[in-house]
């Protein structure tokens, strides 16, 4: 029940964020940069692991969700590390491909971190499924 409804939720806060990003004229897509279409992709994968924990559904094999929980895990500590540990321009010098262009606040990341824990956690289990 409560997966259900943490799916529900996860999936109308996707929905409204992917919208609001494509419609907002702030956000346009030519401010779009390598970040921002991997942080899209990276919801969407952790949406549609869920969804296939959940439901028990088979998506994907194995070793996508293992080769997409992993990545996720690297972005998690590559944003960690720049939120909480390097300097406040190192990642636009040392990799400007995972340089962010859309205004986050600090808040707003953890907020997001928070969010997508038990989505990864779903995206760990379906890489440990039997497919």
């Amino acid at each position: 029940m409560w997966w259900i409804l943490y799916f529900c939720v996860y999936l109308s806060v996707t929905v409204l964020a992917v919208v609001g990003v494509f419609t907002l004229p702030q956000y346009s897509a030519l401010a779009f940069g390598p970040y921002e279409v991997l942080g899209i992709f990276l919801n969407l994968s952790l949406l549609f692991a869920t969804y296939a924990y959940i439901f028990t559904r088979g998506i994907f094999e194995a070793g996508f969700w293992k080769c997409a929980f992993w990545g996720a895990v690297f972005l998690i500590i590559v944003w960690l590390l720049e939120l909480f540990v390097l300097p406040q321009y190192y990642m636009a010098i040392l990799m400007p491909i995972l340089q962010t262009r859309m205004p986050i606040s600090d808040l707003e990341r953890i907020i997001c971190l928070i969010v997508g824990l038990p989505a990864l956690y779903a995206m760990y289990r379906m890489s440990r499924s039997r497919s």
